[in-house]
């Protein structure tokens, strides 16, 4: 069949289904809602994202995030706040990088 067999039929507005429902999901996916906090959704809960750098850092594209309902995401338990960071606390040094470790 040639596209201009199909040209001659109507079409109608785009189905979208934004934001997707939670049977619909994916098994990982970037949510906002009002607010400014960029969520990352995996594994039943939410995790915020605490910043650009951090959400590059877990895999995402600022293009991708879903605008949501404020009670998508709420609808989910909170889990920790995902950083750019290596995994250390804020504030303490690694093991050997003091100034002992530089004699």
């Amino acid at each position: 069949m040639r596209d201009s067999h199909l040209h001659r039929y109507a079409t109608g507005p785009f189905i979208r289904h934004d934001p997707p429902a939670p049977e619909n999901r994916p098994s990982r996916m970037l949510a906002r809602g009002r607010g400014r906090t960029v969520y990352l959704l995996a594994r039943g809960k939410r995790y915020p994202l605490a910043s650009r750098r951090a959400l590059r850092k877990y895999g995402g594209d600022p293009k991708r995030v879903v605008r949501s309902p404020d009670s998508e995401p709420r609808a989910l338990p909170l889990g920790r706040a995902l950083t750019a960071s290596r995994g250390r606390k804020a504030g303490r040094r690694p093991k050997g990088k003091g100034r002992k470790a530089q004699r």
